[in-house]
């Protein structure tokens, strides 16, 4: 995983959502941001996303983690 990974994952779905593309953009931007989210959270065990966005929360704030779960 990297972060330039993540970033032209984020500019794909920029332009699949230009294109018309809506899962396509969805899925790619997803993958972005839980790659991203899996680098600043190091040595994370789980997969399961409210179980991220709850460790992000603690390390955030909870504003953050509300967010990540809306984008989910």
């Amino acid at each position: 995983m990297s972060v330039n990974k993540a970033m032209r994952l984020m500019n794909q779905a920029k332009v699949d959502l230009e294109n018309g593309c809506y899962d396509k953009a969805i899925s790619a931007s997803y993958f972005s941001v839980r790659m991203l989210s899996e680098i600043y959270l190091k040595g994370i065990k789980t997969r399961r996303d409210d179980k991220i966005a709850n460790a992000l929360g603690r390390k955030l704030g909870d504003q953050v983690r509300l967010e990540y779960l809306r984008l989910l």
